[in-house]
């Protein structure tokens, strides 16, 4: 076994790592393709539990954000060192390297999902695009131009005294969480927060600039971020965000479990994420249905998210979690989902689901005549399935899309029986649903379709469904 790596035989990119590892005076570098055993799936699910401690605790984590492959070059132009005192609780850097502009801007690591969690964890995070170097971390972003306008004022690099204070951080706002390095400097104040000062007994967390967000709010962020990004394999959904899960579970309130993306204490909350149009159904078994990580493709909460330009909010909750159960495969127990389901209790109804001019509808209970129909977009294709009843009636029903599993073709007038579970109440008189089709005729299972609002006065028969609460069928039900 050889007990060294010729530098030489590294890959461009590995090798200008190793010379920033150089110029910084730190010994040990985490390069996973290196460090992880190639096709070794016992060796990959070992370090993929660590990789989020990794990347948290690291001196310094580098992303080669411009490049497509290893065998690119780390920097636009070369690394030059400057000395830049860096300080926190354990350590002092006292050189910084940095590289002037140059390139064109593109980032091919952002749309990277094992990225995420690697640039959010860090302490200090290196961002080396085309554009050039930035530095990131809990005081602000120091960006590399900046660096070197300062220099230029004190002559030569080698004259510079090693004691010169140079940087000149732009704080990082976190106003729009939709820019990537904001909700990342949001989040290290976030993990790094005195949890005595910062965060209150209801889980509202204030950041430096005075903006404050829910616990449950920060994780729904990171979901909306994190599924904009794509992998290679999509078994490796959950286990890509599970280092963020892991800190966030340090950070959340007692009692808190993860169940495939989910949380307890904000389960039915989190159940409001909204499939983007390019969201499909996967080949293979990724989470139950009521989780985002089921499908492919992003997601939005925004019936949650806090949002100045959207006048959309939750009112009161309708529907309550009563137990979750996730099969997990391999030793991460935040990783790789192979089954589960969730129990939620709460006023059900029977809906009929049918396409109106190529286009999905739901007729509420109440509403009388086809045309009182609201509009229903699927989280992903779904299927109409036929089966015969206990009196060998034709009877339709509505599943997520699977290919080749005996759908029929999908007409006008075909009607499919469907549930809509009230989750909660929206503004003026209408609530929001959760749409479930039956797994099979004569089972209790559920499956997640997608959400749907609807008046309360085509549901409840009223314009005000607070009287009819007590009458309404409250049931526990299971969704798989």
């Amino acid at each position: 076994m050889s007990n060294r790596i010729d530098r030489v035989t590294l890959p461009k990119l590995f090798q200008d790592v190793v010379q920033l590892a150089q110029l910084l005076d730190i010994r040990y570098i985490w390069i996973d393709a290196l460090c992880i055993v190639q096709d070794d799936k016992q060796d990959w699910q070992r370090e993929s539990l660590l990789m989020g401690k990794t990347y948290r605790n690291a001196d310094l984590v580098v992303g080669a954000t411009s490049c497509n492959n290893s065998s690119e070059s780390l920097a636009a132009k070369s690394l030059k060192s400057i000395p830049i005192s860096i300080e926190d609780n354990s350590s002092t850097f006292c050189a910084a390297s940095v590289s002037t502009m140059g390139g064109n801007i593109t980032w091919p690591l952002h749309s990277r999902g094992w990225s995420y969690q690697e640039m959010i964890l860090a302490n200090r995070f290196l961002d080396c695009d085309s554009n050039g170097l930035q530095l990131h971390c809990q005081q602000g972003i120091l960006h590399a131009d900046d660096v070197m306008k300062e220099v230029s004022r004190d002559g030569p690099l080698n004259t510079i005294p090693a004691d010169r204070n140079i940087p000149s951080y732009r704080q990082g706002g976190v106003t729009d969480f939709r820019q990537p390095w904001s909700f990342r400097y949001f989040w290290s104040q976030f993990l790094n927060q005195d949890q005595t000062t910062t965060t209150t007994d209801s889980g509202i967390f204030k950041a430096a600039d005075g903006k404050e967000i829910t616990i449950p709010e920060a994780w729904q962020e990171v979901v909306m971020m994190y599924t904009n990004r794509r992998l290679t394999y999509v078994s490796d959904l959950l286990p890509a965000l599970s280092g963020i899960a892991s800190e966030y579970l340090n950070k959340a309130l007692a009692g808190e479990e993860y169940f495939a993306g989910l949380w307890r204490n904000s389960f039915v909350q989190n159940l409001t994420w909204t499939a983007n149009h390019d969201a499909v159904s996967s080949d293979t078994y990724q989470a139950p249905s009521w989780s985002w990580a089921s499908i492919r493709g992003s997601v939005d909460y925004n019936y949650t998210v806090r949002k100045e330009y959207s006048m959309i909010r939750l009112g009161e909750q309708r529907t309550s979690f009563v137990e979750a159960l996730c099969e997990i495969q391999g030793a991460n127990p935040l990783g790789e989902a192979t089954g589960g389901f969730a129990i939620l209790e709460g006023p059900i109804f029977k809906c009929v689901l049918r396409v109106e001019n190529s286009k999905w509808c739901i007729q509420p209970p109440k509403a009388a005549g086809k045309w009182k129909t609201v509009p229903f977009r699927p989280d992903v294709a779904i299927q109409v399935v036929q089966y015969s009843d206990d009196r060998g009636e034709t009877r339709y029903s509505a599943q997520r899309l699977v290919e080749g599993a005996g759908s029929v073709p999908v007409v006008e007038a075909c009607d499919c029986e469907v549930s809509v579970l009230h989750l909660f109440d929206l503004a003026w008189t209408d609530g929001l649903y959760l749409v479930l089709g039956s797994t099979s005729p004569k089972s209790s299972e559920y499956q997640r379709l997608g959400l749907v609002e609807l008046s309360s006065r085509y549901v409840y028969g009223s314009v005000d469904s607070e009287p009819h609460l007590s009458t309404a069928t409250v049931k526990q039900v299971k969704v798989i």
